[in-house]
């Protein structure tokens, strides 16, 4: 917990000072304009999603109601942004028993409803001194435009799981599944401080025919097997889940191990077996943060937030890696691109891929470095790795001053192959919406 709290602080110690955007490599052709700017220290953290018509939705960190002010200005929001630049509030959280924070982004179900999870709120009493342990909440649409939230499930702990951190996925019958970066075993992993024991879990929900949801826990984190997941997960087309977990795993070069990725298989019986298909060692990634991706033939693709072989950053500036399943059931794992820091990037985030093969994603610090831009080594990149006989090569935009600051989540893209996302910081530390024109 101490690395992204460190992140946090670091995000509101940020300072901009300057307005302006370098490209290099094969991005100079491309544009990158910002489509919202953000006019209070809202943050946005999570990953976007578009809807039919061709708006943007998507949450902020803070701002919206006045509570939650010992955390910060506002309990964070869910927004629409819809093509002509008009920015929609859904919801705002007041940090009570609808929740507080959503980090995560939002998805859509079939029926239009949105659905997300949120950091903190929901019962205090069960984390008392972190304001709740979360919950996951889905807004209806209504016929006059507003939106109505209600609580799917609130979080207690031990042992179903607290402090969402990632986002949801849902199945074809309409199952939500995600994770808990602690909770579950309260034997396992020490606690953070202000937060409950245990190593995280992962879960389902199954709606009932009265609209209440149940909760499973599909699988307990030990440490052993993985620690502290951070980041959601997907589906392959045998109905596999795949993850990753912040820490934990078996290598000792970490402290608290370097992090691992994971499969759940389901059973006949309804049970799930967990198994640890890759644990990092820190020159080969450490600390998968974000999620994976899946290509056409079964390979996972991701990255970590630190380690590798550049000397650049004290624990390595990450890596982005891919993990090809072999005939026996075991996984070979492969570095496509250390980052270097400086123009290069540093502290990668997730991936998504083009439908041309190529793998975009972003990072948090690295980029352009000036005196004026105010960032920390770097205001952070959105780069493209390009498949070639020779390796993967890669190109970026590189964020510096008031054009925004330090992206966390990945982009996505619109129909016609434009890209979108979101910095976590920019004119004032609010963030920014923008979009990239191949």
């Amino acid at each position: 917990m101490q690395r992204e709290k460190c992140l946090r602080t670091l995000a509101w110690a940020l300072i901009t000072a300057a307005a302006a955007l370098a490209l290099s490599g094969a991005a100079r052709a491309s544009s990158l304009r910002i489509i919202h700017q953000f006019e209070l220290p809202q943050n946005p953290q999570g990953s976007l999603t578009f809807d039919a018509a061709g708006n943007l939705y998507g949450t902020t960190d803070f701002g919206g109601s006045t509570a939650c002010s010992s955390f910060g200005p506002g309990c964070g929001v869910v927004w629409k942004l819809a093509p002509n630049g008009r920015l929609i509030i859904l919801h705002q959280f007041t940090g009570g028993a609808d929740g507080a924070f959503p980090d995560a982004g939002v998805i859509f179900d079939a029926a239009g409803n949105l659905y997300g999870t949120t950091f903190a709120g929901g019962d205090v009493t069960a984390c008392p001194s972190h304001g709740g342990c979360g919950v996951v909440f889905k807004l209806a649409p209504n016929p006059d435009g507003t939106w109505t939230e209600s609580v799917l499930h609130t979080f207690a702990g031990a042992p179903d799981g607290a402090v969402p951190e990632a986002g949801l996925i849902l199945d074809a019958t309409g199952n939500l599944y995600g994770t808990t970066f602690v909770g579950g075993d309260p034997t396992a992993c020490p606690s953070f401080p202000g937060f409950p024991v245990g190593c995280g879990i992962v879960f389902e929900l199954k709606p009932n025919p009265g609209g209440t949801w149940t909760e499973s826990v599909l699988h307990v984190f030990t440490d052993a097997d993985g620690a502290n997941p951070f980041a959601g997960l997907i589906f392959d087309s045998a109905g596999n889940l795949y993850g990753t977990t912040r820490d934990g795993g078996a290598s000792t070069a970490c402290p608290g191990g370097c992090g691992v990725v994971f499969k759940l298989a389901p059973n006949s019986d309804g049970t799930w077996t967990e198994s640890v298909i890759h644990s990092f060692t820190g020159t080969d990634g450490n600390t998968p943060f974000a999620g994976l991706t899946l290509d056409t033939t079964g390979d996972l693709y991701g990255t970590t937030l630190y380690g590798g072989s550049s000397s650049q950053c004290g624990s390595g500036c990450g890596v982005v890696y891919r993990l090809a399943p072999n005939p026996d059931g075991t996984w070979t794992e492969s570095v496509l691109h250390t980052f270097a820091g400086g123009a290069d990037g540093t502290l990668p985030n997730g991936l998504t891929f083009d439908a041309a093969g190529n793998l975009y994603g972003t990072t948090w610090g690295g980029g352009r470095h000036t005196t004026a831009s105010g960032c920390f080594e770097g205001c952070g990149t959105v780069f493209k790795l390009t498949p070639t006989p020779s390796g993967w090569h890669e190109t970026f935009w590189k964020f510096f001053g008031t054009v925004g600051e330090n992206p966390l989540a990945p982009v996505i893209f619109d129909k016609k192959g434009n890209l979108y996302g979101t910095t976590y910081n920019g004119t004032g530390n609010s963030g920014v919406v923008f979009k990239i024109t191949p």
